[in-house]
């Protein structure tokens, strides 16, 4: 039982905490980490400061993500 619950905590970790390059589109725009609302990512609680790799404007305010995947997620849930 023990190494199934590894098995399927393991891909979340490992999604949090590699480091995705932002991918450039039409409305991207560069961010200083003190403009970001939030101080941990809202999914996997990383810290953002230092590993801030993506944002999203929600409800006029700045958040900041440390991966897409977890904004995806996040977007989905609001």
């Amino acid at each position: 039982m023990k190494q199934l619950i590894v098995l399927l905590c393991v891909p979340l970790l490992f999604s949090c905490t590699e480091k995705a390059p932002m991918q450039a589109s039409d409305n991207s725009v560069q961010v200083d980490i003190s403009a970001v609302t939030n101080q941990t990512d809202p999914i996997c609680h990383m810290p953002v400061k230092g590993h801030l790799a993506d944002t999203a404007l929600i409800g006029g305010q700045i958040w900041g993500f440390c991966s897409s995947a977890c904004k995806e997620k996040y977007v989905q849930l609001k």
